[in-house]
Formats: structure tokens, sequence, C-alpha cells
């Protein structure tokens, strides 16, 4: 037995130290060869180190093998991969070139997971690159929207004068004028069928259709060039299709119809007769003040979006496009009945006014009736838009900031630019579940307006911004147009040891910088209200008898109101803080209810006192939001003298501490 375990033990160092051989077969050229590899025993033993390979390469010349020696790495790295051929054809000959293989990027990380590893549910900022596969993309770019102007029948005279003179009204410069040769609509009953026959001359039109049915791309690539920015420009040049030809295409799908029906047409004097109907059964009725004549309307406006979506072209072309080239009797047959789809946007309903007063200011011409009803379409035209373009999408003013500080964008009098427009400026962002959001970072209007209406060569002057609030702002941000109202409502309390001139006051002022065609100036109307209780007024009289004498104290309330021209200045880059000058003049106004122990009556003329004052002064504000500030207004004020309704001057025989400085002469 000890034998036995003994020849065991002794066997089995030995097979520990036996070297072993392993034939492995490579392939070299085409031919076999068998090479012998000595590997030593391991419990886990490394592969062997790879033989020299040799490998063909191939030259213009002639083939050659070359021997490439690679060391062992434990991820050995790849064989250079052998030159490609690849064939590039000029105009002379055809050559063969290499064909340089470019580097992969790596594929970018899904938005939903960076947004659950970093920011959880928020917003990924990402101004410079996003998904292309965004299910929700912002469109960037102002297309100009093209407006053809349809009516329904005039019921009378006044009405036929009215939509005669629409008809010949081209719309903003924003917008293209696309006017067609098109009956008026007999009710709205058949508004939807109406419309729809229309877009067969609507789309005619886009193509430039003649008589013999033949279309082309005239009127399309016109405007597509009218429309191009610098950016398209730069891009046309380099690229082999005509991409200001693909951006007149792009505006077909931007043709919007607008229906206008005329509800009531109406002189002053009808309506002075309905509001004087209206109110005869008040209590404390009295009959209008017939200041003005003219004319008044009430107007509905109907607005449709023709639907040239790339769907619809495809059926355009596949069955009506017919060319000198492409002759198609079918094809020109069946576009008579041709009809295109629609959408319905919204509609506009209000009133209008063409008025002037009876009594003109000297030196103002006085227009006839037949003027004033001939600015009833304008009217119409202008309060129409200026309710649309709030609405309408397609009708806001798009592009994105060219440069900051000053800021600069490339839009201008083409699109209809006017002097303090306002913008609202948005970074690009990308929420998490792919979908493009703005987020706003400022808002800026308009200092500086370039003439950019012609043909675009990519080298157009851009129109100067001042920012107003918000953030730093940067190049490539996106703006986009937010019409405001044009006046400014402020609500606030006047500290004035002047009892009309203190307490509550409240001012609106319209903005004015469109007319004077320079930023920031506004025009206001203020008044203010403050409550007398037990006020010293001193001893003031009138040639004819005392009013007050110094012991007594009055009650009742003071005002004022008047007007003031102002303009805001901002010298910071953000905008956030403004200084604003004004001047202005206005009247203030003593009503005494009491003096001493007499009470006094409403009517009594002696104890109502008033004077004209000028006023000047310089408001320091900062705007919290776009439609929202706080301002500091310092300011003084030079009165005249003081005198009754009944015209009877005041005088003061002594000065007291509690004096009502708006009362005396000074």
């Amino acid at each position: 037995m000890r034998k036995v375990i003994l020849c065991l033990l002794l066997l089995t160092i030995g097979m520990g130290q036996t070297l072993y051989a392993q034939k492995v077969s490579t392939k070299e050229n085409g031919t076999d060869s068998t090479t012998t590899i000595n590997k030593r025993y391991q419990r886990k033993p490394p592969p062997p180190p790879r033989p020299f390979r040799k490998i063909k390469t191939q030259t213009n010349e002639a083939d050659s093998t070359t021997t490439i020696n690679k060391r062992y790495q434990r991820k050995p790295l790849p064989p250079p991969r052998p030159i490609r051929k690849a064939k590039t054809q000029i105009n002379e000959a055809d050559t063969i070139a290499p064909v340089k293989r470019q580097r992969r990027l790596p594929t970018p990380r899904s938005p939903k997971k960076s947004s659950e590893r970093e920011t959880g549910s928020k917003l990924i900022k990402n101004n410079r690159s996003l998904s292309a596969n965004a299910t929700k993309k912002i469109e960037t770019k102002y297309l100009r929207p093209s407006i053809t102007t349809l009516f329904l029948q005039p019921k009378n005279a006044d009405e036929t004068t009215v939509i005669n003179r629409f008809k010949n009204l081209d719309p903003d410069s924003r917008f293209d004028a696309h006017s067609i040769q098109f009956y008026d609509l007999k009710s709205t009953a058949d508004i939807e069928n109406y419309v729809q026959s229309a877009t067969n001359p609507i789309i005619a039109k886009w193509w430039g259709r003649d008589q013999q049915g033949n279309f082309n791309y005239s009127l399309v690539a016109q405007r597509g060039a009218y429309t191009a920015t610098d950016a398209d420009a730069i891009t046309s040049r380099g690229s082999n299709t005509s991409r200001i030809e693909m951006i007149g295409e792009q505006l077909i799908d931007k043709s919007y119809v607008l229906v206008y029906e005329i509800n009531d047409l109406y002189d002053m004097e009808v309506y002075y007769d309905r509001v004087d109907q209206q109110n005869r059964y008040n209590k404390d009725y009295k009959p209008v003040n017939r200041s003005e004549k003219g004319y008044k309307c009430d107007y509905t406006a109907y607005v449709y979006k023709v639907n040239f979506a790339d769907s619809v072209a495809r059926t355009f072309y596949d069955n009506y496009w017919v060319d000198q080239k492409n002759q198609d009797s079918k094809k020109i047959a069946a576009w008579a009945d041709a009809r295109f789809p629609i959408e319905m946007i919204t509609t506009v309903k209000n009133t209008v006014s063409a008025t002037q007063s009876k009594n003109p200011l000297p030196y103002v011409r006085k227009k006839s009736m037949a003027e004033l009803i001939e600015e009833i379409p304008a009217h119409i035209q202008e309060n129409a838009f200026s309710s649309l373009i709030t609405k309408i999408e397609d009708f806001k003013l798009k592009t994105t900031v060219f440069n900051a500080y000053p800021v600069l964008a490339k839009l201008g009098k083409k699109e209809g630019l006017h002097m303090d427009q306002r913008f609202i400026i948005y970074e690009i962002e990308q929420s998490s579940n792919g979908d493009q959001v703005l987020n706003r970072k400022g808002v800026v209007r308009v200092k500086k307006i370039s003439d950019n209406k012609s043909v675009t060569t990519g080298e157009s002057n851009p129109s100067q911004f001042y920012q107003v609030s918000g953030k730093h702002l940067y190049p490539g941000m996106f703006m986009k147009s937010k019409e405001d109202a044009g006046f400014v409502l402020s609500i606030g309390y006047k500290h004035s040891n002047n009892s009309a001139m203190g307490g509550g006051n409240v001012s609106l002022d319209l903005n004015i910088s469109r007319p004077l065609n320079s930023p920031g100036w506004y025009f206001g109307i203020e008044g203010g209200v403050n409550l007398m209780n037990g006020v010293f007024t001193g001893r003031i009289e009138t040639p004819q008898q005392n009013l007050t004498s110094n012991n007594e104290k009055a009650d009742g309330k003071a005002y004022f109101y008047g007007f003031n021209l102002s303009k805001e200045v901002y010298f910071l880059n953000k905008g956030n803080i403004y200084v604003r000058p004004l001047i202005g003049a206005g009247l203030q106004e003593y009503k005494f209810k009491k003096v001493g122990t007499q009470s006094v009556q409403n009517d009594k003329k002696d104890f109502i006192w008033r004077s004209y004052f000028a006023q000047a002064g310089i408001g320091v504000g900062f705007n919290i939001s776009p439609v929202f500030s706080i301002e500091l207004k310092p300011g003084g004020y030079f009165r005249t003298r003081a005198k009754t309704k009944n015209n009877k001057y005041l005088t003061q025989q002594t000065k007291l501490h509690h004096l009502i400085s708006g009362v005396l002469n000074q």
C-alpha cells in the first residue's frame, strides 16, 4: 500500500514538470503552415503571444506585402484598415481618389435620462443644440403671411362706399396683399363653402396660372426672395437647390382669408338718438351732448387659414400641375373643381368711428361727411389687425438676437417694425419629454428701425433695440413680438404741503413714440383728489368780502387734473432701472363744505377756489416685470393767482403755518 501511494506522488510531481507541446495552424499569404508553441503549465495559462502577421496592402503602383510587428496586449489593437477607393467625378475626367474616413461623434444621451440624473423634473437648458426628434419644436423664423380680403354684400349705399374703398386698401407692411377677383358673400350661413371656393383662385394666383392652365414659379420665387433673411441668402449661395423658392412654397401655407361683415353703419345723430332712447327712463335723465359729427360702424371679421401642408402640396403637384413643357388636358379640366382645405382661426367684433368736433380747432380743416365715411375702412382694418396680431402666432414677428449690447436684430420696415414696439427675449429649452419650451429672459423695445424694404443680399442692416427689463441677453436668443396696449396706468399717492396737489392720484400715459419717431415718449393725463379736515386757511378775502379768518378751520376737498409730457431714459444694459423727466400743467381746485362753524352750500361760488399750475419733476423707476413697475417721482410746481368760481381774485392778509399753498398768491 505504501509503495502504491509513493508511486502516485512521484507521478504527480513528474507531470507538473513535464513540458507539453501543441500544434496550431496559421494561414499566411494563402498557404498553411504548422508551428509548435511551447507552453508552461499554469492553473490559468495566459494566451500565447500572437505571431507576426503579414497583411496585404495595395498602392497605386503595385501590390506589396508588409510584415507588421505586434506585441501581445490584453486588448490587442485591430490591424490598420486598407485604403479604400472611391470614385469622384469632375468635369474633365474620372479619377480615383482615396476617401478620408471621418470620426464618428458619440451618440448624445437621451434628454429623459439626463433630466432624471441631473435635474429631476426640471427643464434641461441647452441653447446651442436641441434634439432633432423633439415632439414640439418652436418656430423661430417669421414667414410673411399673405392676406386675402373678402366681404359680405352691402345693404345700402353707405356700405357700398365703404366696401369699395376697402377693396383698394393694402394690409400692414408685415403682410403680403393677396387680392383676388371674387364675388361678395350673401349670408354668413354659407361662409365655409364660400371661403372653400375662394381657395381655388387663391392658389391659382400663387402659382401664376394663365388662361391656358399653365402654372409657374414667378410669384412664389418673388415673395420667397423678399421674405428671405440674410441667413437664407448666405446659405442659398452654397446650395445646389434654390432655397429661396423653397421659402416661397412655405409661404403658401401662411395664406389667410379675412371675410368682413358690416353689421351696422350709422351717423352720429343716429348714435345720439339711440343713447337718449336708452337713458330716457333713467331717474336723472339728461339729453346727450351732441358735440361731434361723423360715422360709427359695427363690424365682424371672420379669419380663415388655407392649409397647404406637404401632403396637400403633393396632391396639387400630382393632380393639377401643368406648365408649358408638361401639358395634360385632364389636369387642366380638373382644376375647375379644385378646392383646398381651410381652418377657422378666430372672429373679431368691434366698433370704429370717424368723427370730428362740430366746433373744430382753429387752423384745422373741417372734413366733409363724404371724407369721414371714407376713413371707416382704414379704421376697421387697423382695429382688426391690432387684435389679430395678439391672437394668431403667424402674425407675430420672430427672429434671433443678432448682437447683444447694443441689442440688434435683422428686422426692419419690411416687417412693419414701429418705434417702441415690444419684444420678449426667450431662451429655448428642452423639457424632459423632448418638447422645446420658451423661458423668458428679457424685454426689449425698438429704438432704431432699419430700412430693409428690398430683396436681401445677406448684408442688411439690423434694427436696434433697448432692454427695459430682464436678465443678461446673448446673441442667438429667440425674440418674438408681443404688442402692448400702448399706455401706462399709474396709481399712487403724492405728498405735498398743497392739499390740492397731495393725496391719491391716477395717471394714464399714452405712448407717442411712433408719431414722434423717437423712443420712450409719453403723453400723460393725470388727476388727484384729497380730503381736507380741520385745515387752517388763514385770512382769505376778495375785494368785496372776507371769506375766512386766521383762527377758523375749514373742511372740504381739493383736487387737480392736468397733463404732462415725459420721456423714459435707460442707462443700464439690462434696463431694470430708468429715469423719467417730465413737464406738465393743469388746474387745481378747492371746494369747502364748512368754514369754522358755518356750513357752505355746494353752489356757493365764493368758496370754490381755482388756480392754474405748471409742474416739473423727474421720476426714478424700477421695472419689476413687463407689466409692473415702482416709481418715485420728486418734483415741484408753480401756480398762478387763485380766484373764486365767480372770477374774484383772492388775497391773503396773514400767513400761518397751516395754509393751503395752492390758494395763496405768492
